[in-house]
């Protein structure tokens, strides 16, 4: 009993600090979800007014915002969004956890995400390859060789294909006929070796035997 309250006095501790050292560097606190049947099941335990209860359901039915322990400050608005301390008037995070341990450890409980969700990239196409910086004839001949290596549905642009003339003079573009031979080595369409001779027929030998005679 005294080592599982040891235990739980570490972890209360080690989230109190945690979250600390997050809102003095700026970062953005974790978003909570529920498991709905977890949920479900925890509700009927306890009634309306028991703070488990309106824990639960506070972060099951969030409204138009992300719910957070201690709430967090909007940084697209700088607006501050009231967690679950704010909410239901928990002095410190410590007391908060109190519950929250118990809900978390058996699942009831999830991290979702970050408060307010990272700016996703755009979705890559899969046409564009890798630039390079190196813009002489051979460089771009080996950045293209790599993009057809890396996707062989790879589609260079003008500049792509474009190289600078040495002693700056201009730039120049690969030949179409440059272009293709580079693709089919990449794609490994280039038949190498010398071509086989055709096999003659038996009548054919005999022939050629005759008039060597």
């Amino acid at each position: 009993m005294k080592n599982n309250l040891i235990q739980s006095l570490r972890q209360l501790i080690k989230e109190e600090l945690a979250f600390s050292e997050a809102s003095s560097q700026g970062r953005l606190p974790k978003g909570l979800t529920v498991d709905s049947e977890k949920a479900s099941k925890i509700k009927q335990l306890y009634p309306k007014e028991y703070i488990v209860y309106k824990i639960v359901d506070a972060i099951e039915n969030p409204g138009d915002k992300v719910v957070t322990r201690a709430g967090y400050k909007d940084p697209s608005t700088g607006e501050f969004v009231d967690g679950l301390m704010q909410m239901f008037g928990f002095k410190t995070q410590q007391a908060l956890n109190v519950y929250m341990s118990e809900l978390t450890k058996n699942g009831i409980v999830l991290d979702k995400e970050t408060a307010v969700p990272k700016k996703e990239k755009p979705e890559a196409t899969g046409q564009r390859g890798r630039k390079s910086s190196d813009k002489s004839r051979a460089g771009v001949i080996r950045t293209l060789f790599q993009n057809w290596k890396d996707n062989p549905d790879y589609t260079p642009s003008e500049e792509d294909i474009t190289y600078d003339i040495p002693k700056g003079l201009g730039t120049e573009k690969l030949s179409d006929t440059d272009v293709s031979k580079i693709k089919n080595s990449a794609l490994g369409l280039v038949k190498r070796g010398r071509p086989k001779m055709q096999k003659e027929s038996l009548y054919e030998i005999y022939k050629r035997l005759q008039n060597l005679k």
